[in-house]
């Protein structure tokens, strides 16, 4: 979100508070999805979470405090997932790069249908900031994959995978599963995307 929520989430000390939290965010989460954001009361996420009322208001003050980490650890999680895929790029295929890219999102459908109902709720929302952040990553990871593309096909290869890796969560949700039809062809045709790039004839470095 564009703006700081106050007041503001209170961080766990202790094992048993982190699980609890961890508890908390997945009920809000699954609540989000099913319910949308203003339907969904914090009694509702409590109870989801088998947690007392008090808890969940110890350590998220309002719905919103809920919704802000959310946001946070959805964006933690793919930047940290998709930064382990550039840890190891150099030793991929095209088919396992592609493949660990897709995964980042389809393994994450249903925390992003959470977000999507977030995003409809919260017209301030940085929406911009969170896809280039993303986008940012997506480049690294392509950038080790293929060290030698030039910048400006780095730019628009990203945007290409951002867009692909979007798709491939929103195939999952509707077509039922990670093992749907549709989504077997998505990962051939990023598959041959990735193959193409990395035999182009302009694969040089940047400047």
């Amino acid at each position: 979100m564009s703006k700081p929520i106050s007041p503001t989430a209170k961080a766990p000390q202790r094992e048993r508070g982190k699980q609890r939290v961890a508890a908390l965010l997945e009920a809000g989460a699954a609540l989000f999805a099913e319910k949308g954001y203003a339907a969904t009361t914090m009694t509702e996420v409590a109870a989801r979470a088998g947690a007392p009322i008090g808890s969940l208001y110890q350590f998220f003050p309002n719905k919103e405090t809920l919704a802000e980490a959310l946001f946070s650890r959805y964006s933690d999680t793919i930047r940290e997932l998709v930064a382990a895929i550039e840890a190891r790029a150099a030793q991929m295929t095209p088919q396992q790069f592609g493949d660990a890219l897709l995964d980042v999102l389809v393994d994450l459908r249903d925390e992003r249908e959470a977000m999507v109902a977030l995003l409809d709720a919260h017209p301030n929302a940085d929406k911009p900031a969170m896809r280039e952040g993303m986008r940012r990553g997506v480049r690294a990871a392509l950038a080790a994959f293929l060290p030698k593309l030039a910048a400006v096909q780095l730019d628009r290869a990203a945007a290409v995978l951002q867009y692909q890796m979007k798709t491939a969560a929103t195939i999952c949700i509707a077509e039922g599963g990670p093992r749907c039809a549709p989504l077997r062809e998505l990962r051939v045709l990023v598959h041959t995307y990735l193959q193409h790039l990395a035999a182009s004839k302009s694969t040089t470095a940047a400047t």
